[in-house]
């Protein structure tokens, strides 16, 4: 919505998966910063996976490795109203 500045989307993938990449999609242009969030239970302190300015349409992200259940897309600054059409989360690619 118009004036706002900072959201999130969070995720629970119904058991604790590992997580090594993510795509995010967002229309406008207005994020600024973000940060992907990740904890195994409720009861425990969100860490950081990921930091980053702008997502931008096509954002392909790859980041260490980590097991979660909950993953949290934090929109930290935005210059107005968050537009993320897409918030995709996958294992770490095979080598």
């Amino acid at each position: 919505d118009q004036g706002i500045h900072e959201a999130y989307i969070e995720v629970d993938l119904g058991k604790c998966e590992i997580i090594g990449r993510a795509f995010l999609s967002e229309a406008y242009n207005r994020v600024r910063s973000f940060s992907i969030l990740y904890r195994e239970t409720e009861r425990e302190p969100w860490k950081t996976a990921y930091r980053g300015s702008r997502i931008g349409p096509n954002a392909h992200i790859q980041f260490r490795p980590f097991k979660a259940r909950y993953v949290r897309l934090n929109i930290e600054h935005a210059t107005d109203g968050p537009t993320i059409w897409e918030f995709k989360l996958f294992p770490p690619k095979k080598r």
